[in-house]
């Protein structure tokens, strides 16, 4: 079964309008692209209508459906209906897709959009070709033999990128943001950290914290997790730290609790302040440890401790740029719209 046959089945016993023919394409004051099946804004100048059957490359059939699966999910967030439950809802052969919809819907309900504005914001981006189960490039890489790996870093200097070592090992090609280029400057193996030089990067720094995590205290996950999925847009979670230590009790780790999916690694881990407290390695297999135990581990992730993410910047000479001390707490909005600044996805081709 298809992505798109899926989708269809998912919102087949939902009362919508048959999709149009005629479609709508406007960019709005700050130039993003729209694609409607009904006229643009009147305050939008110029625009340009096209058959359907004209974009081979999009699936307008599949992409509605993304916007009323979305919209859906984004009720169930609105109703009270915890994330990690939703995401229970949609275990089958298109976990990865649905659950990245489930985490699209999430993130837009914490910046203060309705379900129906996250519905209609994803199907935007499926219609700018950036949901691949939706497009004709889910097989273009197996079939052209292309190989590689993705993640996500934080800006530590204007063109200087932390992410993991693990991101970027053995890579021939990394870029940055979508298209910068990007070469490993400093990296340890050991640590699993790696700091890249982004030609043309302008990014913001972000703060580091220069204390230790606390037990329980609340944290946000930022990254780019499931390339090509919706690669190119953040995603956040929340969680609290739940323990000071990794496996067998391994002190350069500390364990999580806020969901992340593969893509994540590399990315920052905040604080309630909006500093960096970690960085986003790994999340525990939880079917290998249902395997070995018989029990199924739910949200346990890891990240580097930020004493250890000091010293390696320090081993390369970077003047750290340290949180204030004792800052408020802000809200998950807040960290979020910040965390859109700091952070950009790593992608690695070979």
């Amino acid at each position: 079964m298809s992505f798109k046959t899926l989708a269809l089945l998912l919102v087949c016993l939902l009362p919508w309008s048959a999709v149009a023919q005629k479609m709508y394409r406007w960019v709005d004051d700050k130039g993003v692209t729209h694609f409607s099946q009904t006229p643009p804004p009147a305050t939008v100048e110029r625009f340009d209508t096209r058959n359907t059957g004209n974009a081979p490359q999009v699936d307008v059939e599949c992409c509605t459906a993304v916007r009323r699966i979305t919209t859906e999910l984004g009720q169930l967030l609105a109703r009270g209906v915890p994330l990690t439950d939703v995401h229970g809802l949609v275990r089958n052969e298109f976990e990865v897709e649905l659950t990245e919809l489930a985490n699209f819907a999430a993130d837009r309900r914490r910046l203060g959009f309705s379900s129906a504005q996250a519905g209609s914001q994803a199907y935007d981006v499926c219609m700018n070709g950036r949901f691949v189960a939706c497009t004709s490039a889910r097989t273009a890489g197996a079939a052209s033999g292309r190989s590689g790996s993705s993640g996500s870093g934080f800006w530590v200097g204007a063109d200087l990128l932390l992410t993991n070592a693990h991101v970027v090992a053995n890579c021939q090609n990394i870029r940055v943001a979508g298209n910068l280029q990007a070469r490993a400057v400093h990296s340890d193996a050991t640590r699993d950290l790696a700091l890249l030089r982004v030609e043309g990067g302008q990014g913001t720094p972000v703060a580091l914290r220069s204390t230790d995590a606390r037990l329980g205290e609340a944290v946000v996950a930022a990254g780019y997790p499931l390339a090509g999925i919706l690669a190119d847009d953040l995603n956040v979670t929340t969680g609290n730290v739940s323990a000071l230590a990794g496996v067998q009790g391994e002190r350069r780790h500390l364990q999580f609790t806020a969901p992340v999916q593969p893509g994540n690694s590399g990315g920052p881990l905040f604080d309630a302040s909006g500093a960096v407290l970690g960085v986003v390695t790994a999340k525990l297999n939880a079917l290998g440890v249902a395997r070995t135990t018989g029990d199924i581990a739910q949200n346990v992730n890891f990240a580097i401790q930020i004493g250890e993410v000091r010293h390696f910047l320090s081993d390369y000479g970077l003047t750290i740029r340290d949180a204030q001390e004792g800052a408020p707490t802000r809200s998950v909005e807040d960290i979020s719209r910040q965390a859109r600044s700091h952070t950009a996805a790593v992608r690695c081709s070979n």
